[in-house]
Protein backbone atom coordinates (compact mmCIF):
# COMPACT_ATOMS: atom_id res chain seq x y z
CA UNK A 1 0.00 0.00 0.00
CA UNK A 2 1.18 3.46 -1.05
CA UNK A 3 1.53 6.32 1.66
CA UNK A 4 2.76 9.76 1.72
CA UNK A 5 5.03 11.39 4.60
CA UNK A 6 6.49 14.57 5.49
CA UNK A 7 10.34 14.30 4.31
CA UNK A 8 11.54 18.20 4.31
CA UNK A 9 9.65 21.10 5.73
CA UNK A 10 7.58 21.47 2.16
CA UNK A 11 8.23 18.40 0.91
CA UNK A 12 5.81 15.27 0.53
CA UNK A 13 7.15 11.88 -0.44
CA UNK A 14 5.13 9.06 -1.62
CA UNK A 15 6.14 5.81 -1.30
CA UNK A 16 5.99 2.44 0.37
CA UNK A 17 7.57 0.32 3.02
CA UNK A 18 9.05 -3.22 1.92
CA UNK A 19 8.12 -6.07 4.59
CA UNK A 20 11.56 -5.36 6.24
CA UNK A 21 10.61 -1.70 7.16
CA UNK A 22 13.10 -0.29 4.18
CA UNK A 23 11.32 2.69 2.41
CA UNK A 24 10.83 2.70 -1.52
CA UNK A 25 10.32 6.48 -3.59
CA UNK A 26 7.39 6.97 -5.63
CA UNK A 27 7.32 10.38 -5.94
CA UNK A 28 7.48 14.18 -4.35
CA UNK A 29 5.20 16.98 -3.88
CA UNK A 30 4.93 20.26 -2.63
CA UNK A 31 1.88 19.91 -0.72
CA UNK A 32 -0.15 17.55 1.30
CA UNK A 33 -2.95 17.47 -0.96
CA UNK A 34 -0.89 16.33 -4.00
CA UNK A 35 0.74 13.56 -1.76
CA UNK A 36 -2.37 12.29 -0.95
CA UNK A 37 -4.27 12.49 -4.35
CA UNK A 38 -1.30 10.37 -6.19
CA UNK A 39 -1.81 8.17 -3.18
CA UNK A 40 -5.10 7.46 -3.48
CA UNK A 41 -4.89 6.67 -7.62
CA UNK A 42 -1.92 4.62 -7.01
CA UNK A 43 -3.92 2.66 -4.25
CA UNK A 44 -6.62 2.37 -7.30
CA UNK A 45 -9.02 5.27 -6.26
CA UNK A 46 -10.40 6.49 -9.29
CA UNK A 47 -11.51 9.75 -8.08
CA UNK A 48 -12.47 12.78 -10.46
CA UNK A 49 -9.68 14.87 -8.29
CA UNK A 50 -7.09 11.55 -9.17
CA UNK A 51 -7.94 11.56 -12.44
CA UNK A 52 -7.80 15.23 -13.19
CA UNK A 53 -4.27 15.76 -11.85
CA UNK A 54 -2.89 12.78 -13.97
CA UNK A 55 -4.69 14.22 -17.05
CA UNK A 56 -3.16 17.78 -16.50
CA UNK A 57 0.38 16.09 -16.15
CA UNK A 58 0.00 14.04 -19.65
CA UNK A 59 -1.77 17.20 -21.25
CA UNK A 60 1.82 19.13 -19.74
CA UNK A 61 4.58 16.12 -20.89
CA UNK A 62 2.02 16.51 -24.29
CA UNK A 63 2.96 20.36 -24.59
CA UNK A 64 6.27 19.67 -23.96
CA UNK A 65 6.63 17.90 -27.15
CA UNK A 66 4.46 20.43 -28.92
CA UNK A 67 2.46 17.77 -30.75
CA UNK A 68 -1.14 19.54 -31.41
CA UNK A 69 -2.88 16.38 -32.46
CA UNK A 70 -1.71 14.26 -29.77
CA UNK A 71 -2.77 17.01 -27.48
CA UNK A 72 -6.27 17.16 -29.00
CA UNK A 73 -6.50 13.21 -28.89
CA UNK A 74 -6.16 13.13 -24.93
CA UNK A 75 -8.45 15.94 -24.51
CA UNK A 76 -11.10 14.18 -26.71
CA UNK A 77 -10.52 11.25 -25.21
CA UNK A 78 -10.92 12.30 -21.31
CA UNK A 79 -14.43 14.73 -23.09
CA UNK A 80 -15.94 11.10 -23.57
CA UNK A 81 -16.17 10.18 -20.12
Amino acid sequence: MYVYKRTEPMLWTVGWEDSEGRWHSESDHDSSEEAAGRVAFLNGNSSDKAILNKLDTIIGLLGEIKSDKAQQFMVDLYKED
